[in-house]
């Protein structure tokens, strides 16, 4: 029985040859419904469907008309066209025949003319595929950020090169492949782009000033009014906070920016494996998006090397902030962020993620152990008692990190600066001590050593600042342009810590003078303050940013003259007996060792200049010290002493 087929007209159906294929009418059409059409002899009009026949709608079929063929576009015509002529030109000034399908390949390639289209009309070169627009002529096309900040392709390939070379190997969190061109990398990834040029490029100090507002307004347009997520925006934070300078983690704009970065880790899912829900560990969220039709969006199918690296660097930025300068907000260890570092040491993309993974599994287990010591206030009136069990935390703390030490790769033993990490980690391990009080001799409560352990932990932490010392003073001066801040924080911290160790009369079982002998932090201190000014003068030889503050004055000299003032504040704290024997003891060490009378004609006079008289009547806490390491204008300080210093 053959079917039917009704017209807009109401005309029956022909059978037969005539027959054409069946449409739906409008009604189902319109509702994406299945149009069925009754037998004949059914008992049913045939000029209806079965649904429009059931629900007594008017079934209109529209007429079937013949498709017309799509010929060519005109405007891919002209481009074809403006392609052709392009190459040919191209052709002839190299003496090459085109190799356009249009263009016959035995033909000379002098004899094609120049097409008139291309003198004529503009050329889209925005819709040219990359191989077409003239590469060579785009690597020295300047590129710029905002006026005073611009380079060309050339440039930032010889720029990003440093950055691979010498930065990465550093802070291993944000890598570039070697095969990633300046062209590439600016299309698809500008901010990043420029985050680290701004960090190796040597930019003037206003420039410099300049993009770090630029880099601020950038957050607030495309984070949070733009609500943007992606992974560059996160990695250019990284590069940021990274190679910033290091008194931008005393200012309280840093909270705001790691806040930022924390809430793209969680929109982006990183903070968890890939493939896990948002929801309660038996949540029907999958399953309800599964039944509309739709892909649950709060599922990330899978998470690359460049986003674990992203995470585990946000991790350890802030862990060191909570460690070192009691900042609270952190991301939080979970199994996914072992699971990243398992992940990256069987891969072994790049040598740096060895070192990568050392820094993180470092300072979590350090972080671990911090959080089994009791928490000291500096203002506490009634601080805890070294006991037994705070010493065992601590042993098995400093087990573990050694252990992890001794199976490093050499790559990672032969870091000055993993060792000056490694062993400032045991200074704040043993940093609670010089605030708790030793237990009395006569108590009954523990064993006969612990009223012996306050003072013996106490020199453990004196030697992990001995040791740290070493091993910063060991960090060539070339290096120390490309370290991160992290390295300046925690050389602050025991900084800190070696003047409260060697100057607090807290501890009835401390002596003071003894500690101070065996640090020698006088010569300590002067081999710092060198070395931040050989590192400012190898930063300008090697072509490499010099780090500026805000009022335009170099880092790395800043922090020569800080670190020499408080040279000459503890050279006036300590007894005068102890004066002389530090002045015997550079004295003999001048006679071992020639110094050309030019270097100590160069030498800046602040070096051998008596102590002030006013630093002898001044008591500095806790508070001041953290301050003075962490942006503390010292130029201001003096000044200010100096008018109200009694006059003599």
């Amino acid at each position: 029985m053959e079917d039917c087929l009704v017209s807009r007209s109401g005309e029956s159906a022909r059978s037969g040859a005539e027959q054409t294929k069946t449409r739906a009418c409008v009604n189902c059409a319109r509702l994406k419904m299945k149009c069925q059409w009754p037998n004949s002899g059914a008992g049913r009009s045939e000029n209806s469907c079965s649904r429009c026949s059931r629900m007594k709608l008017d079934c209109r079929v529209p007429e079937t008309t013949q498709r017309k063929k799509r010929g060519k576009s005109t405007r891919v015509a002209q481009l074809e066209k403006k392609i052709d002529g392009i190459v040919s030109l191209l052709a002839a000034q190299k003496g090459l025949s085109p190799l356009t399908p249009e263009s016959p390949q035995d033909v000379p390639s002098q004899q094609h003319p120049i097409p008139e289209d291309i003198q004529t009309i503009p050329l889209a070169t925005d819709r040219l595929p990359p191989s077409i627009v003239g590469r060579p002529d785009d690597d020295y096309a300047d590129l710029e950020l905002f006026p005073g900040f611009r380079i060309t392709h050339d440039e930032a390939s010889k720029r990003l090169e440093v950055y691979r070379r010498d930065y990465v190997p550093e802070f291993p969190f944000v890598p570039m492949p070697d095969s990633l061109a300046s062209h590439e990398f600016y299309s698809e990834s500008r901010f990043l782009f420029w985050t680290i040029l701004a960090v190796v490029s040597p930019l003037k100090e206003k420039v410099q000033m300049d993009f770090k507002a630029w880099f601020r307004k950038y957050l607030a347009e495309h984070v949070v009014m733009g609500q943007e997520r992606s992974l560059d925006i996160l990695q250019g934070i990284l590069v940021y906070l990274a190679w910033n300078d290091f008194h931008f983690y005393g200012d309280l704009q840093v909270t705001s920016i790691i806040q930022l970065a924390i809430g793209l880790i969680i929109d982006l899912r990183l903070d968890r494996p890939a493939g896990a829900i948002l929801g309660a560990p038996r949540s029907l969220l999958g399953d309800a998006w599964t039944s509309m039709g739709k892909p649950c969006s709060k599922i990330k199918t899978d998470q690359s090397s460049q986003d674990k690296r992203a995470v585990l660097g946000m991790y350890y930025i802030t862990v060191v902030l909570s460690s070192f300068f009691k900042k609270n907000t952190i991301v939080p260890w979970s199994n996914h962020l072992s699971q990243c570092c398992d992940h990256l040491i069987e891969a072994r993309e790049y040598e740096s993620d060895l070192y990568l993974v050392a820094l993180v599994r470092m300072q979590h287990l350090a972080e671990r152990g911090f959080s089994a010591i009791p928490t000291v206030e500096y203002l506490d009136p009634t601080p805890p008692t070294f006991r037994g069990h705070v010493a065992m935390t601590m042993n098995n703390v400093q087990r573990e990190l050694e252990r992890l030490s001794k199976f490093q790769p050499d790559s990672v033993k032969q870091n000055h600066a993993f060792w000056a990490h490694y062993y400032t980690l045991l200074v704040r391990l043993y940093e609670p001590t010089i605030l708790m009080r030793p237990a009395p001799l006569n108590t009954s409560d523990g064993t006969l050593s612990e009223p012996l352990q306050h003072s013996e932990y106490m020199w453990k932490c004196l030697e992990a600042v001995a040791d740290s010392f070493k091993e910063q003073l060991a960090i060539p001066a070339a290096q120390m342009s490309t370290l991160p801040v992290t390295v300046n924080c925690v050389l602050a911290f025991a900084t800190v810590t070696a003047s409260r160790l060697i100057l607090s009369e807290n501890s009835p079982d401390w002596d003071t003078s003894l500690a101070r002998r065996h640090l020698n932090f006088h010569v300590i201190l002067k081999g710092l303050s060198d070395q931040f000014e050989a590192a400012d003068q190898e930063a300008l030889r090697l072509d490499r940013r010099r780090r500026v503050m805000e009022d335009g004055s170099s880092v790395f000299l800043k922090c020569s003259f800080k670190v020499r003032w408080i040279r000459q504040w503890y050279m006036s704290k300590i007894p005068q007996e102890e004066q002389q024997e530090n002045q015997q003891q550079q004295q003999q060490q001048q006679q071992h060792v020639e110094t050309p009378s030019a270097a100590l004609a160069q030498q800046p006079p602040s070096v051998v200049e008596p102590p002030p008289d006013w630093a002898a009547n001044f008591q500095f806490d806790d508070d001041f010290w953290a301050d003075l390491m962490t942006g503390y204008d010292a130029d201001a300080l003096d000044t200010s002493l100096a008018s109200v210093a009694p006059a003599h």
